[in-house]
């Protein structure tokens, strides 16, 4: 399920939220995740193009605590 996070019209991106079910950890703290699910962000441009989130997070905060 892919959810909409942010939306930066400077930049002309957006940010969206993947639900990844999984047994790991959040590449950032470590927590196992909530119910066994991690997040993948995805970032896309007004231009068309999908950058894939290559490492699973717990939230938001971690992700951007770890770019």
């Amino acid at each position: 399920m892919m959810r909409i996070i942010s939306r930066d019209p400077f930049a002309r991106q957006e940010t969206y939220r993947v639900t990844v079910r999984t047994r790991g950890d959040c590449s950032w703290c470590g927590s196992p995740g909530r119910k066994g699910h991690l997040y993948r962000y995805d970032t896309v441009t007004d231009g068309g193009t999908t950058y894939t989130g290559a490492r699973l997070f717990c939230c938001l905060s971690c992700r951007d605590s770890h770019q």
